[in-house]
């Protein structure tokens, strides 16, 4: 029964956390429909929730693209998107390899899982693409994330946002994504 009480509990303290980094993702602006629905296929050995509004799109069997609704985002932000990936355990190819210039992030722990997050930037004619890569192994299931942010620098638009860091900004956004996932093994 306690351990029922401590995982109810962390489970709400990640939910929290998660929802609190979109709220302050979003730049404090509270988004219509704010609620999450809940995704999750169990023979890929995933659950997920995710924001209301979003889009979802299946490109493969056990691949899940989530697209974000930009709205409470700030305007230069012109997507947001978590795509996850399944598949057995031992499988050594799957979902994106993250580019070999991107650097170690550390470790995020979520669903009793320990993943390994990796961060790629790029830039480019005034734009900025954030990749970040988690990637985890369970019981059943190997699990990777992808976290993709597209925005367009602020000042390019006449915005002059203090201390903006697109990085930061990103992981907040996909670490609390990341945070509503639970395996299913």
């Amino acid at each position: 029964m306690r351990c029922v009480l401590r995982n109810r509990f962390i489970f709400l303290a990640a939910l929290a956390m998660g929802l609190g980094a979109a709220a302050f993702a979003a730049g404090g602006k509270k988004t219509k429909g704010t609620g999450l629905l809940t995704a999750g296929n169990k023979a890929c050995g995933y659950w997920i929730r995710y924001p209301q509004g979003s889009t979802l799109d299946h490109p493969s069997d056990c691949a899940l693209k989530i697209t974000l609704p930009l709205a409470g985002y700030p305007k230069w932000i012109n997507e947001v998107s978590m795509t996850l990936y399944t598949a057995p355990k031992g499988t050594e190819d799957f979902g994106e390899k993250p580019d070999p210039s991107a650097s170690p992030a550390g470790y995020l722990k979520a669903g009793g899982l320990k993943f390994t997050k990796t961060v790629f930037l790029d830039a480019g004619m005034s734009h900025r693409w954030i990749t970040l890569f988690y990637e985890a192994q369970g019981k059943k299931h190997r699990y990777q994330l992808k976290g993709f942010l597209n925005s367009v620098v602020p000042e390019v638009m006449d915005e002059h946002p203090k201390d903006w860091d697109p990085q930061r900004s990103a992981e907040k956004i996909f670490d609390g994504m990341v945070l509503n996932f639970r395996p299913l093994e």
